[in-house]
């Protein structure tokens, strides 16, 4: 599955720092050119069971992730369905933003994130690994449609 359109695809990557009473988020959004993801659609009892664990809750209700996706879907949201990102290339922008995602505001927390903001703008995602935050999830988006090569797994 690669996307019509040309930077169109968005990587969505979030960090969670715990603390005694409150949680901060860092997330980071990269924009690429270009993006190609195998699309898995499970197929036997057994499969469609486990796949179940890898997909949010309006594609287990609805069954989302048992069918392929029509080629004119305007946004796909990879959480919808399982998925690996197999490559993406034409990096042409990326974003972070850090925030209080539980708890209580204060003059310590404002500090973190303040300073979350400054290792992360000096040093990328290594101040996150290196200061305790923890990979939460990443996701893809890609608008403008879809082009789907059917492949058979063996």
């Amino acid at each position: 599955m690669i996307p019509k359109d040309s930077d169109s695809v968005t990587e969505i990557n979030t960090w969670l720092l715990e603390l005694d009473e409150h949680k901060l988020i860092a997330t980071q959004e990269l924009n690429w050119g270009s993006g190609e993801f195998a699309l898995h659609i499970p197929e036997t009892p057994e499969k469609i069971e486990d796949i179940k664990n890898y997909v949010n809750r309006n594609s287990r209700e609805k069954g989302i992730f048992r069918e392929i996706p029509e080629e004119h879907i305007a946004k796909l949201d990879t959480n919808e369905y399982f998925f690996e990102m197999v490559a993406t290339s034409g990096g042409a922008h990326e974003d972070w933003s850090v925030g209080l995602h539980e708890g209580e505001s204060n003059d310590d927390i404002v500090n973190m994130i303040a300073q979350a903001e400054e290792g992360i703008e000096s040093e990328g995602d290594e101040f996150l690994y290196e200061n305790g935050w923890e990979e939460d999830c990443y996701d893809y988006k890609i608008e403008g449609g879809i082009k789907i090569t059917p492949l058979v797994e063996l």
